[in-house]
């Protein structure tokens, strides 16, 4: 095979596969960092470093190529959230009472305002504290995102979970 017909097959498969993978791309990066025109930009990041090592890649069995797909977005993510580590995405002076609750047909009034009494208990906590919550409970972020997103390690941001559960506790408690 020629060096012409080499590059003309990598050009094929790496077209096949920016059709195949494209929206589950995007969907990952979308889920991941909340803004769909940041996640296309990522998206196209991933793309650049799929043909970067288009001379590796092309030959890899679907099994090998989702291993390295992953490692590929996860580096994409990880390395966008430490470029912008001190800009967090959740801006620190957020107004809990803007923080919109999603009513389904299962919800209630009750719950509505039992929802509202835990932001307000919740933006009462100390910046480090609510922070955590915020993004575990109503963002539903895991542990390991927070971290990633607030520029801390996961330890750390279990320690101000545990605490900061443990202070709106008191809170719940003092107000009964």
């Amino acid at each position: 095979m020629t060096d012409t017909n080499v590059i003309q097959e990598q050009l094929e498969w790496f077209n096949d596969f920016v059709l195949k993978y494209t929206r589950i791309i995007l969907r990952i990066m979308v889920s991941k960092v909340g803004d769909r025109m940041l996640a296309e930009d990522l998206l196209q990041e991933v793309f650049c470093k799929v043909y970067k090592y288009l001379d590796r890649m092309w030959g890899f069995e679907d099994d090998h190529l989702d291993f390295y797909m992953r490692r590929i977005i996860s580096t994409v993510i990880i390395d966008y959230f430490r470029k912008k580590e001190n800009e967090l995405a959740v801006d620190s002076e957020i107004d809990f009472n803007e923080l919109e609750i999603e009513y389904n047909a299962y919800s209630s009034p009750e719950n509505h305002i039992i929802e509202q009494d835990y932001k307000n208990m919740i933006s009462s906590l100390p910046e480090k504290y609510s922070q955590v919550l915020l993004l575990h409970i109503f963002y539903q972020m895991t542990l390991k995102d927070i971290g990633v997103r607030l520029g801390i390690k996961e330890p750390a941001v279990r320690k101000r979970y545990e605490r900061a559960k443990k202070k709106l506790i008191d809170k719940l408690k003092e107000k009964s």
